[in-house]
C-alpha cells in the first residue's frame, strides 16, 4: 500500500534536516557526502505556492547550506576567486538578472532565480576546493551513488512510489519512474554524471565495476529519456577512449571506430528488442518509437513543451527590438504558461515553465543574457577540449563527455533553477573535476596508460 503525500512530506522533512545537520556538523568529507545525498531530497508542502511564498527548506538548501560549507572549507575566510572570463561572465549574468527583476511581473520568483544563480557560483567554489584539497575521491562518488539508489528504493518500493508512479501493474518498474525524493529528471542526470566520473578513472576496483553496472540499471529504471541519451554519450566517449579509437590531438582511428560502431549497433538493436517486448508502456519505449510513430511525440509532457516552445517563439517574433535586446524580466517566462492554459499566476512556477534555457534566456534576459550564457558554454567547451587533447588530462575527458548531456539538458529542461538538486550537483561535480585538477594531479591519458599509477580521482589527504 502506497504512503500518502502527507506521510511522504514528513519523511522528506526528517531526511532533509538530518542531512542538513550532517552538512553543518560532520567532518568535511562526510559533509560533502551529505550534500550530495541532500540533492535527492526535495521538501515540498502539498499546499506550497511558488509564485507567492518561500519554502524555507528550499532557501536553506539553496543559499544557507552551500555558504556554510564553503566557509567551512575555507576556515571561515572569504575564498580567493580567480577573476577570469567565466567568473566575470557569471557574475555579470547574476547582476543583470537582479536588475531585470525591476520589469518582471514575477518579482518573488525573480529573486529566487537570482539566488539560484548565486548558488551555482558558490557550489562551484565548494566542489573546486574539495577536489583540490582531496576531500573528494572515487570512494565519495561511489558512496553518493549507492546512498542515492537506496533513497530511490525506499521512495519507489518501500513507500509505494506516491511521488512519481504512473503505473499500477506489478512489474512495471520502468514506467513507475524509479527515483528518490526528487524527480527522475534530477536523478537521471546525476546518474549520468556519476557514470562519467567512474568510467574515466584508472582505479580498477571491483566495487567500481559493480557501481557502474548499478548506475546503468538505475538509469533504465528512472525512465528519464533525455538522461538515457546523456548516458549514451558518456558510454560512447568511454568506448572511444579506452578502445583506442581516439588518439592524441583528438584524431580518430577510423578502422577501430567502424568496429566499435558495428558492436554498438548490434547492442542497440538487442536493447531495442528487449525493451519492446518487456516494457511496452515505458517512456523509454516511447522514445525508441519516435521514428515509426511520430504522434507519440505529441503526447504527455513533450506535447506540452511543444506548445510552450511555439508560444514562446511567437511572442519573441512579435516583440519590439528593445525588448528583444533586454528581455521581459527575470522569471517572466511564467506568462507563457498562463497564456496557453488560462490558469492563474499562482498555479505556475515561472522558473520552470520554458523547458529550454536558451529560449528562456532570450525571453527573459534578451540578447544580453543569451550572449552571456552562450559565451560561457563556448569557453567551457574550448577549455575542456584543450585540456583533453592538448594537455591529455583524463579528468577533463570526463567533463567533456558530459557536455553533450549538459547541452541537451539546457535544450529540454530547466537546470538553472536547480543548483542544489541532484542534477545540478552532478554537473558541478564533473565540471569542477575536469577544470580544477593541475598538471601534477591530472594524469596523461594517451601516454603510458598502463604504466601510470596516478589516480584520476585523487585520494583524500590523510593528514
Amino acid at each position: 500500500m502506497a504512503a500518502s503525500p502527507n506521510e511522504v512530506y514528513w519523511i522528506e522533512l526528517v531526511l532533509f534536516y538530518a542531512l542538513a545537520l550532517g552538512i553543518v556538523c560532520l567532518p568535511l568529507r562526510w559533509s560533502l557526502l551529505c550534500l550530495l545525498l541532500a540533492g535527492n531530497v526535495a521538501v515540498n508542502s502539498p499546499s506550497f505556492v511558488s509564485t507567492s511564498s518561500v519554502s524555507w527548506q528550499n532557501a536553506i538548501e539553496t543559499v544557507v547550506l552551500p555558504i556554510v560549507l564553503m566557509l567551512r572549507l575555507t576556515r571561515f575566510r572569504f575564498p580567493r576567486i580567480e577573476w577570469r572570463f567565466p567568473s566575470k561572465v557569471w557574475v555579470a549574468l547574476i547582476v543583470y538578472a537582479a536588475i531585470s527583476i525591476l520589469w518582471s511581473p514575477f518579482k518573488l520568483s525573480g529573486v529566487k532565480m537570482v539566488a539560484y544563480l548565486v548558488a551555482w557560483f558558490v557550489l562551484y567554489i565548494v566542489f573546486h576546493i574539495a577536489w583540490r584539497q582531496r576531500l573528494l575521491d572515487q570512494a565519495q562518488v561511489i558512496a553518493a551513488l549507492w546512498g542515492s539508489i537506496s533513497l530511490a528504493c525506499v521512495q519507489t518500493y518501500a513507500l509505494g512510489n506516491p511521488l512519481f508512479g504512473v503505473g499500477d501493474r506489478v512489474g512495471e518498474f520502468v514506467s513507475a519512474q524509479f527515483a528518490p525524493f526528487r524527480g527522475p529528471q534530477y536523478f537521471g542526470p546525476f546518474l549520468a554524471c556519476v557514470l562519467s566520473l567512474l568510467l574515466f578513472s584508472r582505479e580498477r576496483r571491483r566495487l567500481r565495476n559493480l557501481s557502474i553496472l548499478a548506475c546503468l540499471v538505475a538509469l533504465l529504471l528512472t525512465a528519464s529519456r533525455y538522461s538515457l541519451i546523456e548516458a549514451s554519450f558518456v558510454l560512447l566517449a568511454g568506448c572511444a577512449l579506452w578502445t583506442g579509437v581516439l588518439c592524441a590531438g583528438g584524431r580518430v582511428r577510423f578502422g577501430r571506430a567502424l568496429t566499435i560502431l558495428g558492436v554498438v549497433t548490434l547492442v542497440f538493436f538487442g536493447f531495442r528488442a528487449v525493451i519492446a517486448r518487456t516494457m511496452t508502456d515505458s517512456r523509454i519505449n516511447q522514445l525508441l518509437e519516435l521514428g515509426s510513430q511520430p504522434d507519440v511525440a505529441e503526447q504527455g509532457d513533450f506535447g506540452w513543451r511543444l506548445l510552450v516552445y511555439g508560444r514562446t517563439l511567437t511572442t519573441l517574433s512579435e516583440r519590439p527590438l528593445l525588448q528583444k535586446i533586454f528581455g521581459s524580466g527575470t522569471s517572466s517566462g511564467g506568462e507563457v504558461a498562463t497564456e496557453i492554459t488560462d490558469d492563474s499566476l499562482d498555479s505556475v512556477d515561472p522558473n520552470r515553465t520554458i523547458h529550454d534555457e536558451f529560449l528562456r534566456a532570450e525571453f527573459e534576459w534578451g540578447l544580453v543574457g543569451l550572449s552571456l550564457g552562450v559565451g560561457m558554454l563556448i569557453y567551457s567547451l574550448r577549455k575542456l577540449w584543450a585540456r583533453s587533447f592538448r594537455l591529455n588530462f583524463l579528468s577533463a575527458y570526463a567533463a567533456l563527455a558530459i557536455m553533450p548531456g549538459i547541452f541537451l539538458a539546457l535544450l529540454v529542461e530547466n537546470p538553472l533553477a536547480g543548483p542544489s538538486g541532484a542534477e545540478g550537483l552532478g554537473y558541478l561535480l564533473v565540471l569542477t573535476y575536469g577544470f580544477c585538477l593541475s598538471p601534477r594531479t591530472a594524469p596523461n591519458i594517451f601516454s603510458g596508460i598502463r604504466a601510470s599509477n596516478s589516480p584520476a580521482m585523487p585520494e583524500a589527504s590523510r593528514g
